[in-house]
């Protein structure tokens, strides 16, 4: 005789008491339980086990593009794409862009500056405020 298919409730880790249960398995960042229950028929009673897990934040993928040249009295600007969990490169991820800084010299310290540069001078790095990705470029002077 068969059982039937087991069902299955989930809750937050903090609803400890199992009063709440969530109306689905849950799909964002947070710490979860669910309960796996045998139905009960004449000969078995109800079975019920519960797991905890937790799903944790993905790390998002940049690709930062800083190219110098010669003088020409226009900013270079770079350009910056975030990849997440869909896998499709884009300006933004869940609606937030990252965040271009420039810095003057050969090392990402002090406070930056979200305008491109625009004068020729020692080289400058862009960064993301929270990853650090560092692409050094450079703007020679013009030989004219």
């Amino acid at each position: 005789m068969s059982l039937g298919a087991p069902s299955f409730e989930y809750f937050l880790q903090s609803d400890t008491q199992f009063a709440n249960p969530l109306a689905s398995a849950p799909s964002t960042v947070g710490s979860y339980v669910v309960i796996g229950f045998t139905p009960a028929n004449s000969n078995y009673v109800q079975q019920g086990e519960a797991v905890y897990y937790s799903i944790t934040p993905a790390k998002p993928t940049l690709a930062l593009t800083a190219n110098g040249g010669t003088y020409n009295g226009q900013a270079f600007a770079a350009s910056v794409t975030v990849t997440g969990v869909s896998g499709t490169p884009a300006g933004s991820l869940e609606s937030v862009a990252p965040t271009l800084l420039y810095y003057t010299g050969s090392t990402a310290s002090g406070t930056g500056s979200s305008s491109a540069p625009v004068n020729a001078g020692t080289p400058n790095r862009s960064s993301w405020v929270e990853r650090r990705g560092l692409s050094p470029f450079s703007i020679a002077r013009s030989p004219w």
